[in-house]
């Protein structure tokens, strides 16, 4: 049996990791740039339900719109660049 998903799901799991890892892993930031450059589409709602279950949002309820992720991620990318 196989598993296909579409581009937005494996997308929003990488928006996960990037918002969830302690660390900055370079290969996730290469692909997300993979993503964005082929029109890619976060599916927000895996996305909000990964981060309702694991990582700093856990158990938050969160709300995710569509300008959350990017911001979410322009922040988290600025905080480990120590850039504001």
């Amino acid at each position: 049996m196989v598993s296909a998903h579409d581009l937005p799901w494996p997308f929003a799991g990488k928006c996960h990791a990037l918002l969830c890892r302690n660390y900055i892993k370079e290969r996730d930031w290469y692909d997300y740039s993979w993503y964005l450059s082929r029109g890619g589409q976060i599916n927000r709602q895996i996305l909000e339900a990964a981060l309702n279950q694991q990582g700093p949002w856990r158990g938050k309820n969160i709300n995710i719109d569509k300008d959350w992720p990017k911001a979410a991620l322009a922040k988290k990318l600025n905080h480990s660049t120590g850039t504001k």
